[in-house]
């Protein structure tokens, strides 16, 4: 990182912050620098409200005309993070998408806690958590974080193997839900098996016999969605109870993993609010 005092404007795309920035697309560099990239005004004000502090944020020149990136970049100024304003070139280059939104920001790893996320929510009754056997899709990843935030389920536990919660496709998708939701990371089916010893255990696959929407979800509940294209793992078979399926017309055999898990999560709540 730049030493003292921070740059309020950078133009080389040499600046070793640039690369810093450019570094977190890949695990090694997320790894290293402890940090995540984050892109756009929305996803900015949803770690904001979470109470999520970027440690440095970069505005590309032009989005500072705009009144609310102006104000937004004064906020962060007044709780003490880095910011600079940089070139239109630096924005291309350190940003995951075709169009750059004109803002991104580094999120601390450290920032990002699921117990703290979990405390942070209102104390209602969340009965169903999901588990995520080697999901690898990071737009799927994305997406069922986000339907797991909006139907208001106790949280999610991801196996190893699965697609980086903090890679920037996944935080896209998301929207903001990895701030406000509880992620468990690589977590083995030992300790799945303990968390949920009281809980009943399901996967989903066709052609089961019990139908999701006749499993009571008012009760502590754990469902595991397979790999998007092996299905459940032997280990899911063997930590589950019970096969739950979604019935399908006109010979469809299976859904894409985020639909799947994302109508068993609304179930949920339609059970929660009947």
């Amino acid at each position: 990182m730049p030493g003292n005092p921070f740059p309020s404007f950078v133009s080389s795309l040499r600046n070793e912050l640039v690369g810093s920035f450019y570094s977190l697309h890949t695990p090694k560099g997320r790894k290293q620098h402890r940090a995540f990239l984050i892109e756009g005004a929305h996803l900015l004000q949803e770690a904001l409200l979470a109470g999520v502090i970027p440690s440095v944020a970069l505005f590309r020149e032009d989005a500072l005309l705009k009144p609310e990136n102006g104000a937004l970049y004064q906020s962060l100024i007044d709780l003490g993070v880095n910011v600079a304003s940089v070139t239109e070139e630096i924005l291309a280059k350190i940003s995951d998408t075709q169009t750059p939104q004109g803002i991104a920001a580094m999120i601390p790893l450290s920032a990002i806690d699921p117990e703290r996320a979990r405390a942070a929510r209102p104390a209602i009754n969340r009965p169903l958590s999901i588990i995520l056997d080697e999901i690898r899709d990071p737009g799927n990843m994305g997406a069922i974080l986000r339907s797991a935030l909006a139907s208001n389920i106790d949280a999610i536990y991801l196996t190893p193997g699965c697609a980086d919660i903090f890679s920037p496709k996944v935080v896209r998708s998301a929207s903001g839900a990895i701030f406000k939701l509880p992620v468990f990371i690589r977590r083995s089916w030992a300790e799945l098996a303990l968390t949920f010893a009281n809980h009943r255990r399901f996967y989903t696959e066709a052609g089961a016999e019990t139908l999701y929407y006749h499993v009571d979800l008012t009760r502590d509940c754990v469902f595991v969605i397979g790999n998007e294209a092996h299905g459940p793992s032997a280990a899911a078979r063997n930590f589950a109870e019970d096969a739950v399926a979604i019935p399908m017309a006109n010979n469809v055999e299976s859904l894409n993993a985020a639909i799947a898990a994302s109508i068993i999560m609304f179930e949920s709540q339609r059970q929660a609010l009947a």
